[in-house]
């Protein structure tokens, strides 16, 4: 277990709806984070197996690429055989010069044509489909 500083602060939020999900499940190689102490350090380490029984309070990762990478493969799986998930995104402003802060807007599209859109980044697009499971 190792002890740090959260990345992203908006990562959390995206965890809690993440495991609120009734299909969400921990799956190995994801990055799981407890909370540590009040200055916002959390206790964070990877999962080892299939959906281990007792994860408490922890929160998935998704600044983390496996963890991202994993929540991907979930939401396949729950579309599969009838689609296969692809992330996208694009500049919302292209022409900005690099020294400014490109925004871009992410999306989740299905082979099938369904789409989810309109998501900030690559984790809020895959939580999007996953709570649309959901119903």
């Amino acid at each position: 277990m190792s002890k740090h500083k959260t990345a992203e602060p908006y990562s959390d939020d995206y965890g809690a709806r993440a495991v609120r999900c009734k299909h969400w499940r921990w799956m190995p190689g994801m990055l799981a984070e407890y909370p540590f102490s009040h200055e916002a350090e959390i206790q964070t380490f990877r999962v080892c197996c299939d959906d281990p029984p007792d994860m408490g309070s922890a929160l998935p990762g998704f600044y983390d690429p496996a963890t991202l990478g994993c929540l991907q493969r979930l939401v396949e799986d729950l579309f599969y055989p009838d689609a296969i998930a692809t992330l996208h995104s694009r500049l919302l402003d292209p022409l900005r010069r690099e020294t400014e802060k490109c925004q871009r807007v992410w999306w989740v599209s299905l082979s099938t044509g369904r789409a989810f859109d309109g998501c900030e980044c690559a984790a809020e697009a895959l939580i999007v489909a996953l709570e649309e499971v959901d119903g």
